[in-house]
This record gives C-alpha cells, structure tokens and sequence, in this order.
C-alpha cells in the first residue's frame, strides 16, 4: 500500500446524538481516525460504546449530527439516493446474525444485492459463483440455511458482501454468535480476503481476541469516545488508557501469578527482571544477560507469548542470582532495543 494513497474511511470530528424520552444520548463525541487502503482496521468497545453507530455511517445507514464521514472519497450523508446506492454496492456489510432468506438457497441468497442493483442475469450467476468460491461454499450453491451450520451460514453472508465486488468489508460483530474454533475459522477467512484481494475491512467487535487475531490497527472506543488508536503491535505492547489495559489483559496477561508476585515481592527470588519482546527478539536474551550482568546463574520464573496478526509479543521473568546491582540498570540499558525492554521487579 502506498502511504500516498487516500484512506478508504475517513471520521472527521464525527458526533451523533440521539433524542429520546425528553433527554439527548450522545453516541459518538468528536470521532477522527482514517482508515487506511487494503488494511484490516478494528474497532473494539464496551457494549453501547457506539461502535455500532458509527460502523452504520460509513454506508450512510446513520449520519452524523455533526462532523463528515468520508467512505471511497463520498460523503454518505451529502449524495443523492441514487449515488448512495451506488456508494453501497461498494461497501459490503457481514451482519453478526447473517439475515439469511431460510426460503432460499445459499445461490440465491448471495444474488440478492445483484438483483437488487438489476444486474445482468448472464453475470449473476458467475459472480454468484465466484463468491461462492472465494468463501469456500461453491458445492453449497444449492443447499437452504437450514442445512448449514452456524459457521457456513457466515460465510454465506460474506460471500453476500463480497458478490458486489466492493472495496471495503464492514464486520458488525460477525463473530460475536459463533463459538471459538469457528471464529478463527471466519477471522482467518477475512484476513485472506484482505491479504488476496486488497479489500479493506473495518471490523468492530467487543472481543480482544479478535482484534489480536486478524487486526493491523485498533481504534478503542468508550461511551462514543476515541480513547486510544494505533496499530495493534503497539497498543497491545504499550496500552496506555485503563480500558485498553482491560481489554488487552484478557488476551495477554500482564499480571504474574500470585505466589510468584508474593516471592518476588518478599526476595525470596532475588534479583528478578521482567522482559518484553516482541517476535524472536529474546531469542538468546538469557546468555546475553547472564554474560553482560555477571550473573552466576539465570533461572526462568515465568514466561507467556501470544501470536497477533503480524507479530508475537511475549514476557520472562527470570531471576539473575549473583548479578551485580551496582551496573544492573546500565546493563540492562544496553541490552534494549525497540523489541526488547527490560523492568527490575526486584534488586
């Protein structure tokens, strides 16, 4: 992707309020953030965050009460009924409880947005086809919903998305109804999709998993707030807002163990440093440490790594028996580098 090349989605100081019951809701509250062309873009909140809300401006399904959507260089809110039509067959939207017409058959389903857009019918059925294909549903074309799995009737949904051949994928909780094994099966799905085709997916869930699994940015959201945005290596290594923290922790645990923070604690372990890398960047930290601190020996206390889209973050704890605390935090300052830091827990 050229960083000259426009952003596919662009919030500018985007707000929405709702009027209900006498009193104002405000769902959204000065929003910016781009999203980039070709990338897998997350947006991660509470439930009632606005994650929602805002994901249905991008197709012009909510406006802003302030503040300017840009999606594919249109604004949703300021195009005519015609153009808006024409703006939706580029953007395609996989719902978390898939809308499935159990009357028809997974072909007819996936053609519903070409007839509706009065298609051709000699190329219905091929790019019917195709997206069938690129779903991996093709010897499903004639099954009904009931026949399918919770799964496979996702991918009918994706495979709807897709049948417009649209630039952008919107995820509307696409996962949040499926059980473990079938989400990885569908985020991995998505990534293809984005990785073969270079279709941008803005994805919004409530789930961290998720976002570790497939995103490249992150965009965190609370009650309608833009709390912290950047790319998921980086929030997950370094979350910077409480709610962050809440949420990353629930896919990679910063907190030790109890009985091993309680010996720490008491120098029962002696020297001890935490370390944080990403990818093989501790590969050989243990001898370089032993070597550079003059530790007689190095025992390893505690270790944890989890696999994100495009890289592996990871911690140690190790203790440094007989290292020298005079020159540790030099040593130590030696040692680090953008994808290695190091944190005496105890000298």
């Amino acid at each position: 992707m050229s960083e000259l090349e426009d952003p596919v989605v662009r919030f500018e100081h985007v707000s929405k309020t709702y009027h209900a019951d006498g009193q104002d809701q405000h769902a959204l509250h000065d929003v910016s953030f781009d999203v980039p062309a070709h990338s897998f873009f997350g947006v991660i909140g509470s439930s009632g965050a606005g994650k929602s809300t805002l994901i249905r401006t991008v197709n012009g399904l909510e406006r802003p009460t302030s503040g300017t959507v840009t999606a594919l260089g249109k604004n949703p809110a300021a195009i005519t009924k015609t153009e808006l039509s024409s703006l939706r067959r580029e953007i395609g939207m996989i719902f978390q409880h898939y809308n499935l017409l159990q009357s028809k058959t997974v072909a007819e389903n996936v053609a519903i947005p070409l007839l509706l857009a009065h298609t051709a019918k000699d190329a219905i059925g091929q790019r019917v086809q195709e997206s069938l294909r690129m779903v991996g549903l093709s010897e499903h074309a004639q099954s009904y919903p009931s026949q399918l799995s919770g799964g496979q009737c996702q991918r009918v949904g994706i495979a709807r998305a897709l049948v417009t051949n649209p630039a952008i994928l919107l995820s509307d909780e696409a996962t949040s109804a499926l059980d473990p094994v079938t989400t990885r099966q569908i985020l991995d799905l998505l990534n293809d999709i984005n990785s073969q085709y270079g279709i941008s997916v803005l994805l919004i869930t409530h789930q961290m998993s998720v976002i570790a699994r497939s995103c490249q940015q992150v965009a965190v959201l609370d009650h309608g707030d833009v709390v912290e945005r950047g790319a998921v290596s980086q929030v997950f290594s370094h979350p910077s807002n409480p709610l962050t923290r809440q949420f990353v922790e629930t896919v990679v645990p910063r907190q030790l163990p109890e009985a091993l923070a309680a010996r720490i604690a008491q120098g029962e372990e002696g020297t001890t440093v935490l370390i944080r890398y990403r990818d093989d960047a501790a590969k050989h930290v243990l001898a370089a440490l032993q070597s550079s601190t003059g530790a007689h020996e190095v025992a390893l206390l505690h270790a944890n790594e989890n696999a994100l889209r495009d890289v592996s973050i990871g911690q140690l704890v190790v203790s440094l028996q007989g290292a020298d605390g005079a020159t540790l935090g030099t040593k130590l300052g030696e040692l680090a580098a953008d994808d290695l830091e190091f944190e005496v827990l105890h000298e």
